[in-house]
């Protein structure tokens, strides 16, 4: 299975990688989302952001950044169930109203960047995660 990964450094890519599992106090694995909408990372405490400030592009790479709590920012994400399966979700940024994904709708490798993408309304899309651990194909995306 996979996760993402956020390495340690600002700026640094969010990236599908293997899950560490336990999760320990040292992983960079585990991200919470607050109340506002930041998704937070455990270890660097930087938030995932739209790299380029408020970009509205499809296939624009996510990275870490100092969280700009109480800003006008592209860093806050939403939660939305799917019309289609009671267990599945997607996190919408709610600047750019664009989704987290990863590049294509084929099997994805370890290092593969995450990006935003239009967000898609049908059953099949592959932007919506199951309940807790996000799955595409095969990969999955911890945001416990």
């Amino acid at each position: 299975s996979s996760g993402i990964n956020a390495e340690y450094g600002i700026g640094d890519n969010v990236q599908l990688y293997p899950c560490e599992v336990p999760h320990r106090s040292s992983t960079d694995h585990v991200f919470k989302m607050n109340s506002e909408g930041y998704i937070i990372n455990q270890k660097s405490s930087y938030c995932i952001n739209v790299l380029g400030y408020r970009s509205t592009q499809p296939d624009t790479n996510l990275n870490m950044w100092t969280c700009q709590f109480n800003m006008n920012t592209d860093q806050k994400w939403e939660v939305q169930w799917s019309k289609f399966d009671d267990c599945a979700f997607r996190l919408k940024n709610k600047d750019t109203h664009m989704c987290i994904d990863a590049p294509g709708e084929s099997v994805y490798q370890h290092g593969t960047n995450l990006i935003q993408y239009p967000c898609e309304d049908r059953a099949t899309s592959d932007v919506y995660f199951e309940k807790i651990r996000v799955f595409k194909a095969g990969s999955r995306l911890n945001i416990s």
